[in-house]
């Protein structure tokens, strides 16, 4: 990332919080468009119609509400040297019991809302249901959504 770091001091600030990512795009040319590309990949390797991208990008970070969580040095270094990772690293969840925790109660409360959504905003019959397009469905929930807020 060092070669993009003008190009990206040229669009933002130094000051301002940004996410840098990179990532493997694999595109593939091929009729059957059913098929996953792991299937398919050593006959296309052969055919020479896969294309391998290394994808680059930056975005801005909004971290309007929570600015004095960036206020210490620690907060914005990182916590280990990424070469140094292992698998086990990211597992954070599992070796972390107070965020599984949370996770666990944001699952939960998560699971709970969307459930009494479906059963006591949405008021749609089997019948219309089942003859309603996917446009019909969408706005018949982003209505019963909407006089579900302003109550």
């Amino acid at each position: 990332m060092e070669n993009y770091k003008s190009l990206i001091d040229a669009q933002v600030e130094k000051e301002t919080p940004m996410v840098i990512f990179q990532d493997n795009m694999q595109l593939m040319r091929t009729s059957m468009r059913h098929l996953t590309l792991s299937k398919l990949h050593k006959d296309k390797v052969k055919q020479n119609k896969i294309w391998d991208f290394t994808v680059r990008g930056w975005c801005v970070a909004d971290i309007s509400g929570i600015e004095d969580l960036f206020q210490y040095k620690s907060s914005v270094e990182p916590q280990r040297v990424v070469k140094d990772l292992k698998y086990e690293d990211l597992l954070l969840i599992k070796h972390n019991p107070p965020h599984e925790e949370k996770w666990k109660e944001f699952r939960e409360h998560n699971r709970l809302q969307k459930m009494d959504v479906a059963f006591n905003t949405v008021n749609i019959t089997k019948e219309q249901l089942r003859n309603m397009r996917i446009e019909d469905l969408q706005r018949e929930l982003s209505q019963s959504l909407e006089s579900e807020t302003s109550k």
